[in-house]
Order: structure tokens, then C-alpha cells, then sequence
């Protein structure tokens, strides 16, 4: 078995740019099984070097495998060729590069399969205690309680606020003086309830550690992307009351 079988072998042809819900074509029976069985699944497999690789498969179409290497994020969707019911096709988020999968089904899990190799993973317990936790406390409206931005020489009132709703989007606000930005999107909790996945409407998606929930207090590490540099930062923690 490979240790990282996602870089096995690239398709032809492209996938949005955007995380979707995955949805499989009434013509493939295998189809609502696979998304079924998938969909809101953490799985777990060994691979080299007795490496373990475990992997969620968000409903949202996004999927984060997590080793050795540390933490990589895909999209997932059905494959589009009929010859290729019952597969699914892997696109890296960072690389753009895409992969073909079988799925086989059997006594003790799901078997992956590319041209090179295949990984078998079986299904893991779901932290769902703290997971629930995390994504029922989250929701609301929550505005940042120190200066956001990296750039100290800025002049105004500098805020960042989040909305994030029951129903899976979010809204994001940032903005200085007379500078104001809105941005909107779809977020996820990961299966731990330690990683939140934001997957923006302008495109591009952000990994956000929660690193701290309690009450009316929240605190979150992520690179502020944006498309004026004035409110770009570096990876750092953001504090946060909720309004």
C-alpha cells in the first residue's frame, strides 16, 4: 500500500471552483450508496511505514486527508464518466491536480483504488460530543476585540466581524474608515470540532483552527486573505465576542 495515495493518477478535464454538495447520477447505481457512505464519514487507513492517513469527507463536496505530512484539502464529486460509475474524482485544492478512485466495498471497509495502488480504510467513531458542541456554539454573530490587520500604519476604526447561521453559510465583514469589505460562503466543522473549513463565494477556501470556544468568547487562527493587501495578515489568532 502507498502512504499518500492521492498522488497517484491525474484525469483530464476540470472541476469547479468551488465546493458543492455531492450528488451522484440516478444512472449509476452505485451512486447514492457511495455518497451514503461517504458523506459525513471519517475513515482511517494505514499506508508505508505503517503511516496513518485519515480522511473526512465532507456532505459540502470537500474532503481533508490528514498524516504524517500534515493536513491537505480536496474536492470531491462523482466521476463524470459512465464507464466510471462507482468512482469518485479527487481534485487538490492547493495543485488543481485531479485523480480517478474506484471504490470497492467489503466486509471490513472501502478499498480506494488508482491505476498504482489502493488504500483500504475503515470507518472511525465519530467524535460527535464535541463536534455538535463546537458547531452549535459557533453560530451567531461574533466581532473581533483587538486590531485585526497587520498593517499597524493604517488610519480609521478597524473591525472584523463573522456571522456564521445554522443553515451552513456565513457572512464576513472587515473594513477601516471609510474601507469596507463583505464576503459570504459556506463554513463546515470538521469531525473534531477543532477545525473550522470556510469555503468562500468569490472562491478560495480557508482552513481556521478553533482554538478556543467557550461561552460568549471565541478565538480563531487563520491567514486573513483578501483582495486589498490593507487587511491581509499572517497566520495568527483572532479574538472574538459575541454580539
Amino acid at each position: 500500500m502507498k502512504a499518500y495515495f492521492l498522488t497517484f493518477c491525474l484525469i483530464a478535464g476540470s472541476l469547479s471552483a468551488q465546493a458543492s454538495p455531492v450528488h451522484f447520477s440516478t444512472d449509476c447505481v452505485l451512486g447514492p450508496v457511495l455518497e451514503y457512505k461517504l458523506a459525513n464519514q471519517a475513515w482511517s487507513g494505514t499506508g508505508q511505514n505503517n503511516q496513518k492517513i485519515s480522511l473526512f469527507f465532507y456532505s459540502n463536496g470537500l474532503m481533508e486527508q490528514v498524516s504524517a505530512g500534515g493536513l491537505r484539502l480536496f474536492r470531491w464529486s462523482a466521476a463524470p464518466m459512465p464507464e466510471h460509475c462507482g468512482s469518485i474524482v479527487l481534485e487538490d485544492v492547493q495543485t488543481g491536480k485531479q485523480q480517478l478512485l474506484e471504490v470497492a466495498f467489503t466486509t471490513a471497509g472501502i478499498t480506494l483504488s488508482t491505476c498504482t495502488g489502493s488504500l483500504h480504510i475503515r470507518k472511525q467513531p465519530q467524535m460527535e460530543g464535541a463536534a455538535q458542541k463546537a458547531r452549535e456554539g459557533i453560530q451567531g454573530e461574533w466581532e473581533n476585540t483587538t486590531y485585526p490587520f497587520d498593517n499597524a500604519t493604517a488610519n480609521g476604526t478597524a473591525y472584523l466581524r463573522y456571522q456564521f447561521r445554522p443553515d451552513g453559510t456565513f457572512e464576513r465583514a472587515l473594513g477601516m474608515g471609510e474601507k469596507a469589505i463583505a464576503e459570504a460562503g459556506a463554513w463546515a466543522m470538521s469531525q473534531d470540532g477543532k477545525r473550522l473549513i470556510l469555503t468562500f463565494e468569490r472562491g478560495g477556501i480557508t482552513v481556521v483552527s478553533l482554538k478556543y470556544l467557550e461561552f460568549d468568547e471565541l478565538v480563531l487562527e487563520h491567514t486573513l486573505t483578501c483582495e486589498d493587501p490593507i487587511f491581509a495578515t499572517a497566520s495568527r489568532d483572532f479574538h472574538f465576542n459575541r454580539q
